[in-house]
């Protein structure tokens, strides 16, 4: 999603199971450690948990094909000289 999306209430738009949709963006609220660059996605849809409507429920699977295409992505961390407890202490 764009930085700028913003989702708003849907009132037209059918309903979505609660359980279901709060069990989905508990495991993307997870995934978000490993993956953050979905962190603003999954905060967007994480607001609407207590009435979700068909259009963020498109949106979460629209995240989960992206987490799919993009399995070979990631970050990478180079090895760094971190200070030791000795080493503050000397």
């Amino acid at each position: 999603m764009h930085p700028t999306s913003t989702l708003g209430i849907e009132s037209e738009s059918s309903e979505v199971d609660n359980i279901i949709y709060r069990q989905i963006i508990g495991s993307l609220l997870y995934l978000k450690m490993y993956r953050p660059n979905i962190l603003f996605s999954v905060y967007l849809c994480a607001c609407f948990q207590s009435d979700p409507k068909e259009l963020h429920f498109i949106i979460v699977k629209c995240i989960f094909h992206y987490l799919i295409y993009t399995l070979n992505l990631g970050l990478c961390f180079k090895e760094s000289y971190t200070l030791k407890f000795w080493d503050i202490m000397m």
